[in-house]
Formats: C-alpha cells, structure tokens, sequence
C-alpha cells in the first residue's frame, strides 16, 4: 500500500504501522522511517503511547533529531558539541491503568 503511493521502498527503512496495528492497512497508518529512526522511537517506548497524534508527533520529532544530529555530523561537531547544540529528549514514562476484575 506504502509503495503503491510513494515507490519503492528506500533502502535501510522501515515502514511501520503508527497505530501499531497489523490489520488496519490504510495509507495514513502507515510511516517510513530510517532503521536510526526505528532504534529511537523503540528506545522512547512510542509502541506504549496510546494516541495517535501522540504517536505522529513523536515520529515527526524523531526524524527531525536523528536528522540534526546527521547534519551536525556532516558538519564535522563531535559528539559532545552536538549534544550541547541539540536538545536531549526525556524517555516517555508511560502509567499502566489498573485493570480490575468484578
């Protein structure tokens, strides 16, 4: 359905279901994103977030972080000159709800 719409897949990404839902195949479920990209949405939990919205955002704030720190490194910074120029993201804590049982 992704290649349908954009072509083919580029090489070294993933398309990932932003509802995290296998079954729902629709276009705007659906995301490409860099293998970096993936490692630092599993490493911020975005599978336990709960909204959608929530979910594209941080998506959109990933590919926006793994890309300044790309072009920094193209820009010859080492990696303490881009984390004082990039802000650092918090790890999302996300709150279980109490399931109980009648």
């Amino acid at each position: 359905i992704w290649e349908a719409a954009h072509g083919p897949q580029p090489k070294g990404t993933a398309i990932v279901f932003i509802d995290g839902d296998t079954d729902h195949l629709s276009l705007d479920n659906l995301a490409c994103v860099t293998r970096a990209e993936l490692a630092r949405l599993n490493q911020l939990n975005w599978r336990n977030l709960r909204s959608i919205e929530a979910r594209k955002a941080l998506i959109a704030e990933v590919k926006l972080l793994t890309q300044a720190h790309r072009r920094a490194r193209e820009l010859g910074l080492n990696w303490g000159q881009r984390r004082r120029l990039i802000p650092q993201r918090a790890k999302i804590v996300v709150q279980e709800t109490e399931v109980t049982h009648a």
